[in-house]
């Protein structure tokens, strides 16, 4: 028999990454993503059903920005959350976007978002301007719109444009890390034990405002659950932890 040559084995690994779930940072397993491909100005709860805004009269709608891609058409919108369906999302998920430009105003990646009566929670992790920075920080969204900030990043790294942002949340933990020109940037946690209120279960999603517009506030999302697997894995958008 005649060994396979190169060409075969990449076409046979290509396959079988077509067929079974892609495993990203350690224990990240990949189930959703999108690269937000349509008209420009559209809402995503227009553009897809899978992405209807988080509940809440005070919050606006994300839409589609120099497709492909996702921002605002307006900052009137003021704060603006979608969250992901049509998955069974698991407690323990992730999410991870690219960080459009400029960066300006709010930037989060949603986990374990949810409809609370009458208004969204979620927790966030992104950048959110206390003092005027854009310094990493991990968020809660209290369900009557307001932001608790949790931590911000030991290392005082500041949002720029095309960076990775990949938030995860594993029982009582949530965990920001950020790549940056394919090498790991900021890695930080913060453990919501104590804490009130405290969320257990939702969707991965969105979170965003901006204060010019319109924006191109960042492009191809992808979501997924988290194994308790700690050995390093590869990541399609960056480097493996």
């Amino acid at each position: 028999m005649r060994p396979l040559s190169s060409i075969v084995i990449v076409r046979v690994v290509l396959l079988v990454c077509l067929l079974i779930p892609i495993v990203c940072n350690a224990g990240q397993i990949l189930l959703d993503t999108d690269t937000f491909g349509g008209a420009n100005g559209d809402a995503l709860s227009t553009y897809s059903a899978n992405w209807p805004r988080l509940s809440s009269p005070d919050l606006g709608l994300i839409t589609i920005q120099t497709t492909p891609g996702f921002g605002q058409a307006n900052p009137d919108n003021g704060l603006s959350a979608h969250r992901r369906t049509g998955q069974t999302w698991t407690d323990n998920q992730w999410g991870e976007a690219i960080i459009g430009s400029p960066v300006n105003g709010i930037f989060g990646i949603m986990v374990r978002s949810a409809d609370e009566p009458g208004n969204g929670v979620a927790y966030l992790g992104g950048y959110f301007p206390t003092t005027g920075d854009t310094i990493y920080k991990i968020v809660r969204l209290n369900s009557d719109t307001s932001l608790a900030y949790l931590v911000v990043d030991p290392g005082s790294h500041t949002a720029a444009s095309d960076d990775i942002v990949n938030f995860e949340a594993v029982g009582t933990v949530l965990r920001l890390r950020v790549t940056r020109s394919a090498a790991p940037l900021a890695d930080f946690t913060y453990d919501t034990v104590g804490d009130t209120p405290i969320y257990t279960t939702g969707d991965p999603g969105l979170f965003e405002w901006h204060t010019t517009g319109p924006i191109r506030a960042g492009g191809t999302w992808r979501a997924g659950s988290v194994t308790p697997d700690t050995r390093a894995r590869r990541t399609l958008m960056g480097v493996g932890q």
